[in-house]
């Protein structure tokens, strides 16, 4: 992959941005004061890995495109949080720890950026390259991006809720192209998810994906082809 582009299409969630060690120490503590177990930063890591792992399939994308108000979100989180719990063995928490967590998972405060993003857009964005956000996303994505200070980044945001698409679906990446005013082969698309990768190129996108820490489903991946960066900043060299 040694070409340039002109534009570079974006994941959001665990893309560009992972729950901040701050909140997940937090987390942690809170599960463990309310149901008595000992819990650690690495099981709260592991169980929302595993639980949106297992939204990873269709029955997930139908939830997420009916998701367009707050109240709908609020409703999600709380499911959620019931069988984020259940994976740490948790099968009967208390109201209150849900109530706490479905209100943090949507907060831009329970969030930070993978190191090395902010300084790579940052670098993109001087060489005048066109950054668009496309994500599958829940309304409450808006506080997650200003908190992370990456909302000045962006030239434009394709949020699934509003446009009414979302990954894996062409609309979406159409929608992308458009607002960015290139062709396909113009851009880069980047993302932790092989099947959006896939979506991207039904429309000769040219894509990629991101293995931060060592992504199990990037590990999972059986397309040869699909490059996969391993640092962020790997990034800039396809630019000019």
């Amino acid at each position: 992959m040694d070409r340039q582009f002109k534009s570079l299409f974006l994941d959001f969630g665990d893309t560009l941005v992972r729950l901040s060690d701050d909140f997940v120490v937090e987390a942690a503590d809170m599960i463990s004061k309310y149901q008595a177990v000992q819990i650690t930063g690495y099981n709260v890591r592991h169980a929302w890995d595993e639980e949106w792992e297992a939204r990873r399939c269709a029955t997930r994308i139908d939830q997420t495109k009916k998701i367009t108000k707050p109240d709908q979100e609020k409703k999600f989180w709380i499911d959620f949080s019931r069988s984020f719990l259940v994976r740490m063995g948790i099968k009967d928490p208390e109201a209150e720890l849900i109530s706490w967590l479905s209100a943090r998972w949507g907060s831009g405060d329970s969030y930070e950026p993978f190191p090395g993003v902010m300084g790579t857009l940052q670098l993109l964005k001087q060489k005048g390259v066109i950054l668009v956000l496309v994500s599958n996303a829940f309304p409450s994505v808006w506080d997650l991006i200003r908190k992370t200070n990456l909302v000045d980044l962006f030239d434009h945001l394709v949020l699934s809720y509003e446009c009414g698409s979302q990954k894996p679906e062409p609309k979406i990446y159409q929608y992308a192209l458009d607002k960015a005013g290139v062709n396909p082969e113009e851009a880069l698309f980047l993302d932790d998810d092989e099947g959006f990768v896939i979506g991207a190129e039904q429309l000769k996108i040219r894509s990629a994906l991101i293995n931060h820490n060592g992504n199990n489903k990037i590990k999972r991946c059986k397309r040869k082809k699909t490059k996969v960066f391993n640092n962020f900043s790997e990034l800039c060299a396809l630019f000019s």
